[in-house]
């Protein structure tokens, strides 16, 4: 799964939501230099409109919707076994893990906590294992500061895109 587009689906979300707003910071110079960076005229107008309308523009939306029925395979599937391939933890999980614990650095964990607790549990499961500190340790905490609130501040404008 996650290379059916799940890391550039990650990439556009994690953007959209927390990162854009460095960009922002910096102000219109920069962001007219980040722009012309792109290689191409379809990137530069891609990364125009995640800047400029966040979680409403088409690229995101498609973004939050790939995610959407991930956790949604996944819980079907972790519904029926502990882990992602069946009783023991294995590379499946390994492969998922760091996505969806970017979704809850990006407060996006409201979008397993009822529907598909399956998710939320195996995610706690996968917390308390001894190599989760591989990904914990890994985290910026400036980063984590920087997605946690903005996430929040996003989540109606991400659950109407996905009830859409």
């Amino acid at each position: 799964m996650p290379d059916q587009g799940l890391f550039p689906a990650c990439a556009t979300v994690s953007f959209a939501i927390a990162f854009r707003h460095q960009d922002i910071e910096r102000g219109e110079t920069e962001i007219a230099k980040f722009l012309a960076a792109k290689p191409d005229d379809v990137s530069r107008e891609r990364f125009r409109r995640i800047i400029y309308q966040e979680v409403d523009a088409a690229p995101v939306v498609e973004a939050l919707k790939v995610h959407d029925k991930i956790l949604s395979t996944m819980s079907d599937q972790l519904e029926r076994t502990r882990w992602f391939a069946g009783d023991e933890f294995t590379l499946a999980d390994i492969a998922l893990l760091s996505y969806i614990v970017r979704l809850d650095h990006l407060s996006l964990a409201w979008m397993w906590e009822d529907k598909r607790a399956a998710v939320g549990r195996w995610l706690e499961r996968a917390k308390a294992r001894p190599g989760f500190a591989g990904i914990a340790n890994y985290v910026d905490p400036k980063y984590l500061s920087l997605m946690g609130p903005r996430g929040r501040e996003v989540r109606d404008r991400v659950a109407a895109s996905l009830a859409h």
